[in-house]
């Protein structure tokens, strides 16, 4: 059994307007669907909530946007119930895109920067390793809807 962790996972539709870190409806429907489902059924996890930006903006500036973004996915987990001390908002900016922010030819490309906006979560833990070492890759990957 593998334990899911080492690699983060993106939650896919969770992104955020230019410039923005508030959760939309659709957003928080996805929230509920997977990461709300996934730290229900798996109490004893331990996660790190990881939010991005694209490459507008300064440096500093994006690293507090995307921490603000990851704090917001918190807090509306916190809200539904998970205890804040299970998971880390950590904000990376701009240092980690999965998509190109521009063309090849140097013109803007906004479909690459709306995918760079996004927040992922990776399991840093539990509570009790020897216990709950059961969380197989495959399923989470299911709960996500990317595939067994």
């Amino acid at each position: 059994m593998k334990l899911l962790g080492k690699e983060p996972v993106v939650v896919k539709n969770i992104y955020y307007g230019y410039d923005d870190a508030a959760l939309n409806q659709e957003s928080k429907n996805v929230i509920d669907t997977t990461l709300l489902k996934i730290l229900n059924e798996n109490p004893h996890i331990l996660v790190e909530i990881s939010s991005h930006t694209d490459s507008k903006g300064a440096d500093d500036y994006n690293i507090t946007l995307s921490q603000k973004r990851a704090e917001s996915v918190v807090n509306y987990l916190a809200s539904k119930g998970v205890e804040k001390e299970k998971m880390q908002p950590k904000g990376y900016g701009e240092s980690k895109p999965i998509a190109q922010n521009s063309n090849k030819d140097g013109s803007d490309n906004p479909d690459g920067r709306s995918k760079n906006r996004r927040t992922e979560f990776k399991v840093t833990g539990t509570l009790d390793t020897d216990k709950y070492n059961d969380i197989i890759y495959k399923d989470w990957k299911r709960f996500l809807g990317i595939g067994t």
